[in-house]
């Protein structure tokens, strides 16, 4: 593949994108009445997403395989006065899904604007697979649900958002400015290497690659100005996590927390100007977002490699990530 060539003011002809600027104020009335689709939105970096986008007036679905909190969630928003529904889904399967994006359109009378696949699970591969084994045991069949929910997942959730989006395009007022937003979730993990965690960053990889395949004019922007961003976790502060972040922090790792994530993606999703851009998410330290920068995924920027170890030797990050 050739490399393209840099334009005069840094950035690169094959994304056509500026680089973000994190200093733009941020007009979040934009998502107002807008329709948002939030997969695992029923805790942990999703509930903040879904907290973020109902707060700011969009109407949005929380499709979460986990029926009790999603229905809590659900109720304690509305009771707010927001516009929200849960819809009971399976990421992992394309007629869950399927079902899922057809109730949001049932609801919301055909409207859909933002789409966050974000449904993920731990890894379950680990060294211990193989040090427990006796070498005249046959190994068991590996785990394959990181991959299942965090690659597959991701992929089924996109696809059926560029299909509603492209078929949705015309029905969109030529007065609506707002282009539809497909907002990966992806991690640092899919930059660097985390040791071990061959399922976790296998799928971590493989969602950045996705993106880099749909992203831009040359992908989903042709279909009804599709904009897709990616976002690019450091550790984060979940109940998820809780029993590995302790054992970071107490590295030297900086730890981020939810609300860092939810600044990167209300920057993608409520930013007209913010397309085929990759947002690393570090820890705001007490200022959430205030850390995150653009990942400069491009090849001109060696894909993220330059911004991500600039970022490690300013130590912005830790020791490691």
């Amino acid at each position: 593949m050739s490399v393209p060539p840099e334009t005069p003011d840094g950035h690169t002809s094959l994304l056509g994108t500026k680089s973000i600027d994190f200093s733009k104020p941020l007009d979040l009335s934009v998502l107002k009445d807008k329709v948002a689709i939030v997969t695992g939105g029923a805790s942990g970096i999703g509930l903040g997403i879904v907290k973020a986008l109902a707060e700011a007036g969009a109407w949005v679905a929380i499709c979460d395989c986990n029926e009790a909190p999603g229905k809590k969630v659900e109720g304690e928003l509305i009771s707010e006065g927001h516009k929200v529904k849960f819809i009971l889904t399976d990421v992992t399967s394309w007629d869950s899904q399927l079902a899922a994006f057809k109730a949001v359109l049932d609801w919301t009378s055909s409207r859909l604007d933002i789409v966050i696949p974000n449904a993920g699970v731990r890894g379950g591969l680990s060294k211990q697979s193989f040090t427990d084994l006796s070498p005249s045991e046959d190994p068991p069949k590996p785990p394959t649900l990181a991959l299942e929910v965090n690659l597959v997942g991701v992929y089924y959730s996109a696809i059926l958002a560029i299909h509603y989006f492209n078929a949705l395009s015309a029905s969109r007022g030529a007065q609506d400015t707002f282009k539809p937003q497909l907002c990966f979730i992806s991690s640092l993990a899919g930059y660097g290497d985390l040791p071990w965690s061959v399922d976790y960053g296998a799928a971590k990889w493989g969602v950045r690659g996705m993106w880099r395949d749909l992203r831009g004019k040359r992908g989903v922007n042709g279909l009804g100005g599709i904009q897709a961003n990616l976002i690019a976790p450091t550790y984060i502060r979940t109940a998820m996590t809780a029993d590995f972040v302790q054992a970071a922090e107490g590295a030297g790792i900086k730890v981020g927390e939810v609300e860092d994530v939810v600044a990167g993606v209300l920057r993608a999703v409520a930013d007209g100007e913010v397309d085929a851009r990759a947002i690393g998410i570090l820890s705001g330290q007490g200022n959430a977002g205030s850390m995150n920068f653009d990942l400069e995924d491009d090849p001109v920027n060696h894909d993220g490699g330059k911004a991500l170890l600039e970022a490690v030797q300013a130590g912005k990050l830790g020791p490691v990530f």
